[in-house]
């Protein structure tokens, strides 16, 4: 079995991905800060940059644009679940409803009107629509989860705990059944989200976004270097 970095059947794939989730947790707050944007220049703003990336990776099947849109995705969620929850006033448990609620319609639809192996393998539209809000889902997870006990020094670190547990479950499951299970890749990806919050929020905490931003960043161009003789640069192939 090919164990190449952006093959979701190998662990090097989970582990840029769960790399690029922590980075996403903090970006996604550093980013919005340092511009002081409103909450609508907020969301435009990342709006222009995904469309940019997801342009990128339309002209060329360079595994390393996709990892920047993974990067921007991951980023884009934590920043769409603060604003559904607190600018939206939405609440942890409705945007959390509205968002798997976006990502099972686009996967739906995504099964519907791909209907051929080779479409489903890569990336497209309704894919990255998915992934948008499977990033931002986990977001809210995290946070949910990590503000629902009475503080947040216990409540972060318990909500970690169980992100762990759920993303090992999650990939181990869909690795032993070698992915043919497509819904397994995204509750998996939404777990590596909720985990990456979380540990995000911990590392912050502890050495702050500057640090953990740079050092999340280099960890991923090296896993990624590793990987590049595998797959030969490409782009994933992914499960329906």
């Amino acid at each position: 079995m090919n164990e190449s970095l952006s093959n979701p059947f190998g662990g090097r794939y989970w582990t840029a991905l769960i790399l690029a989730s922590v980075c996403g947790t903090n970006l996604g707050d550093f980013l919005p800060d340092i511009l002081k944007l409103t909450p609508f220049a907020e969301a435009g703003a990342w709006v222009v940059l995904i469309g940019l990336s997801l342009a990128a990776t339309t002209v060329s099947r360079m595994e390393a644009l996709y990892w920047f849109a993974v990067l921007v995705l991951c980023s884009a969620g934590t920043s769409f679940a603060d604003l559904l929850v607190g600018d939206a006033r939405l609440g942890f448990e409705a945007a959390g409803a509205l968002l798997l609620g976006v990502m099972a319609f686009a996967l739906l639809i995504r099964q519907a009107t791909e209907r051929n192996a080779a479409s489903k393998a890569s990336p497209g539209f309704l894919f990255w629509v998915a992934f948008l809000a499977a990033c931002a889902l986990g977001t809210v997870l995290g946070d949910g989860i990590g503000h629902a006990f009475r503080s947040v020094k216990i409540g972060v670190p318990a909500s970690a705990l169980m992100a762990t547990l759920a993303m090992l479950v999650s990939i181990g499951v869909g690795s032993r059944l070698r992915w043919r299970v497509g819904f397994l890749f995204w509750v998996a990806l939404v777990a590596a989200r909720w985990w990456g919050t979380n540990v995000g929020d911990i590392a912050k905490f502890l050495a702050g976004a500057e640090v953990c931003i740079g050092v999340g960043v280099a960890a991923l161009i090296f896993v990624l270097i590793l990987g590049r003789g595998a797959n030969r640069g490409r782009a994933p192939s992914l499960p329906a």
